[in-house]
Order: structure tokens, then sequence, then C-alpha cells
């Protein structure tokens, strides 16, 4: 149970789930180490994202982008690209 606004947590795990899943094998093993390191360059981008989020009375437009690259379109597909 929480106030509103919603929480931002529920698109942030939309948007982590959506990075990893264009890998073959995203958490195969997670004792290896590149398991840990997509996990936390999935975590880095959505928490940067999240960042964008804000009343949605007030900035509207913002919110509902920050939302939508977590959750929508091909934004996750090219971070995931440029991630070494």
């Amino acid at each position: 149970i929480g106030s509103p606004p919603p929480s931002s947590g529920g698109g942030a795990i939309i948007g982590a789930a959506r990075f990893l899943s264009g890998y073959a094998t995203p958490m195969s093993s997670f004792a290896d180490t590149l398991s840990k390191h997509r996990l936390v360059e999935a975590m880095k981008h959505v928490f940067a994202i999240r960042m964008s989020l804000s009343d949605p009375a007030y900035n509207t437009s913002v919110t509902v982008d920050a939302i939508n690259d977590m959750t929508r379109g091909s934004y996750m597909e090219k971070l995931r690209r440029q991630t070494p």
C-alpha cells in the first residue's frame, strides 16, 4: 500500500527484464561474471531512466516518455546494443 502517484518500481522491473530478454542466456548462471555484469547494466539503465519520473500532474510528457522507454519500443534494445 502506498500513496499516489504509483511506484516506479513496476516500470523499472519491466525495463530490466526487457533489457535482459535480448540475450540468448541472460541469467544462465548467476555465479558467472557476465550474468552479473548484464544485471548491473540493466539496473543502471532503468534507474537512470527512472530519475526522469515526476508527478504526472505537472510533467506528464516527461513521465510518459520515461515509462514508455522502459516498457515499450526499441529504447531498451538500443541501450543493450551499446553495452559492452
